[in-house]
């Protein structure tokens, strides 16, 4: 596909990502924002972290392979959400 091509699309995935964002906005200002705030902490947590973790295993190593890469954030996305059912949270912070 040209770059031509690829304009339309990206500009598609730039509005339906805008729109969903300000969705999402929305949805948090009119109901409870605490519980939907920690839920989306929690889920960037998890991202953050194994995000994290693949950029420093490429920057310090050689070696990595993009299956090793992506094998080792699998476990760590897996080994969080098991985590979080388990304990009922990520940070187990108090809820007051």
């Amino acid at each position: 596909m040209t770059d031509a091509g690829c304009l339309p699309v990206t500009r598609l995935v730039a509005l339906l990502v805008g729109v969903a964002g300000t969705g999402a906005a929305l949805v948090m200002a009119a109901t409870d924002i605490r519980t939907i705030y920690s839920i989306v902490i929690e889920f960037m947590g998890v991202l953050g972290g194994t995000l994290s973790g693949l950029f420093v295993l490429g920057i310090f190593s050689r070696r990595a392979s993009g299956k090793g890469a992506l094998a080792g954030a699998r476990a760590v996305s897996g080994s969080a959400s098991r985590s979080r059912t388990r304990n009922g949270s990520v940070c187990n912070w108090p809820t007051h």
